[in-house]
């Protein structure tokens, strides 16, 4: 945002430091007051440059798809860092970190299609469509790793659960004598 912000700010102070300099060379005219109001005016018609709206349009389109290839990354890196630490799995457990691997690549090919979305109408020319580009393609590898490493990991039965006999603590009976 910084950077956006100075690219913004940088032509308008250019701008109106070039109506001051022609303003104060119009102050021996006898129709400078009109004329200064109507630099003045005009400087603020010029600020709106096409192409300072077009890198803010491209970074507020660019924030949902940098907010969920953040969060790809994160969900990413926990899973990762699980399966590391796992010497085997159960058929349940695989299934289940398979179902969260595709579900994150589903979620990187749905930022991928916005981005294209986001090139297509204001330009992919941009370093900021560049660089998330890049983030893309580097979550795609890492989860590509990740699939490699829930498939090296070997897949052991479940254990079967043994039905543990349900004591009852009624106490013994003492036997009545007559």
């Amino acid at each position: 945002m910084k950077k956006s912000l100075l690219k913004i700010t940088a032509p308008a102070l250019a701008i109106g430091l070039a109506f001051s300099v022609q303003g104060g060379a119009l102050a021996h005219s006898p129709n400078a007051s009109a004329q200064g109001k109507a630099n003045a005016n005009s400087e603020v018609k010029v600020n709106h440059v096409p192409s300072q709206i077009k890198v803010v349009k491209i970074d507020k389109r660019l924030a949902p798809v940098e907010k969920r290839l953040a969060s790809v990354n994160s969900e990413l890196s926990q899973i990762v860092t699980i399966l590391s630490t796992k010497e085997s799995l159960t058929l349940e457990e695989f299934s289940y970190y398979e179902d969260r691997i595709k579900g994150l690549n589903n979620r990187l090919k749905a930022s991928t299609n916005q981005l294209n979305a986001v090139s297509k109408k204001l330009g992919s020319g941009s370093s900021a469509v560049v660089e998330v580009k890049l983030g893309i393609s580097g979550s795609k590898g890492a989860i590509t790793e990740a699939q490699t490493l829930l498939k090296s990991i070997p897949i052991v039965a479940a254990p079967p659960e043994t039905e543990v006999p349900i004591e009852t603590d009624v106490p013994a009976e003492s036997p009545v004598t007559p």
